[in-house]
């Protein structure tokens, strides 16, 4: 069936896209879609990126799911789903034969495959309506289970936006994204030496969280293990990092940063990816440092302007004062209380009277509490 003639209940704006695996379509105007894709299948799962809020309503026959065989090449591949009930993930791709590391994920969650265990993951459902992504290691094929016409799983809808109570950095807007990723994660004892149902890990750029989960109990294993959607609008991203809510009231950060890319899985039910190392906490969205510390003036040399960075990790006076190079005061940048947090201060090579200082090799200091340390700058 053609593409306009499927979305024909949209009311799609121009520059509307869906795509399938290579394929995609764009809308044009009266319900017109053009590009290479020009039918949609019933085996096929769709991306549809719409620029307002709509449904859509289709009639007819329910597909015959026994009748019907997706095939599965190696690699990944776009599936519909095609039974008219939920489905718990096991029973619904019992035709499959998976190996270890195979996944499947959906918008919202994924499931990884492993020989002891299963299917295993925050995928427990496969549910109509939706589609999916199967990565698989070689080519099968999928006849969905007709325990589909048996009493159906309950259907949860998924919300596109969601949120953590009384944690508003934590919003994630999933339909903002294009790309995903799939992370197995576990937390490291001498990062949180206990891990409960009610643990939360996030990942965010900056602050702009880009997915969090709960953990899933291993049977096999016997340990909790965190299944981490991430979303991206790139293909490659880098520097995102870490977050774990423990409590309500307790937030810390993971002091590594992590790289996107998109569709990429990384750990795996035997081998996760590990967060470890110190935690630095969170207070108020804002990630604290562990450590006092002055960073080197950017850009250095410099003209006319040049900043200065550094971090405290509690609450304190704070000075940070620019020297000549016989140890005279040129300029006090910062002097006042500062919550424990990061800073940046800008030199602008003027003195206290607002005059331009000479060039040359200037020296700057950083003082809190007990704290001290001094670079050199040049001034060009």
């Amino acid at each position: 069936m053609s593409v306009s003639h499927v979305l024909y209940s949209l009311t799609p704006s121009a520059g509307d896209i869906i795509k399938e695996q290579g394929p995609f379509a764009q809308y044009v105007s009266d319900h017109q879609w053009f590009g290479s894709l020009d039918t949609i299948r019933t085996d096929k799962m769709y991306l549809l990126r719409i620029s307002h809020a709509d449904s859509m309503t289709r009639a007819g026959y329910p597909v015959d799911i026994g009748a019907s065989k997706i095939m599965v090449d190696s690699g990944w591949n776009y599936i519909s789903y095609l039974p008219q009930t939920s489905m718990l993930l096991s029973t619904a791709v019992a035709s499959l034969h998976p190996v270890t590391d195979d996944v499947i994920k959906s918008q919202f969650a994924f499931a990884m495959y492993d020989s002891s265990v299963g299917w295993a993951g925050n995928l427990f459902t496969m549910n109509p309506k939706f589609g999916y992504l199967l990565k698989f290691s070689h080519q099968d094929s999928l006849v969905y289970s007709s325990a589909s016409k048996r009493a159906p799983v309950p259907d949860m809808p998924e919300p596109y936006v969601r949120i953590i109570q009384n944690k508003p950095e934590w919003m994630l807007a999933i339909n903002a994204y294009q790309y995903t990723m799939s992370v197995v994660a576990e937390i490291d004892k001498t990062l949180l030496p206990t891990v409960n149902e009610n643990t939360i890990v996030g990942i965010f750029a900056g602050n702009e969280c880009r997915g969090y989960t709960k953990p899933v109990f291993i049977d096999g294993s016997n340990k909790y293990q965190f299944f981490l959607t991430v979303y991206g609008n790139k293909v490659k991203e880098d520097q995102l990092q870490f977050r774990i809510v423990t409590s309500s009231t307790n937030e810390l950060a993971v002091p590594v940063t992590f790289s996107f890319e998109s569709d990429k899985i990384t750990g795996s039910i035997k081998t996760p990816f590990k967060l470890s190392g110190h935690p630095l906490l969170v207070k108020d969205g804002k990630i604290l440092p562990d450590h006092f510390d002055l960073s080197q003036n950017y850009p250095n040399p410099f003209n006319p302007t040049t900043r200065i960075d550094f971090a405290i990790p509690k609450d304190g006076d704070v000075k940070v004062i620019i020297y000549n190079i016989m140890g005279e005061k040129v300029r006090t940048l910062v002097n006042e209380s500062k919550h424990a947090g990061y800073y940046s201060t800008i030199w602008d090579g003027r003195n206290d009277h607002n005059a331009t200082v000479s060039s040359g090799i200037y020296l700057y200091r950083m003082l809190s509490g007990s704290y001290s340390s001094t670079k050199k700058l040049m001034l060009l």
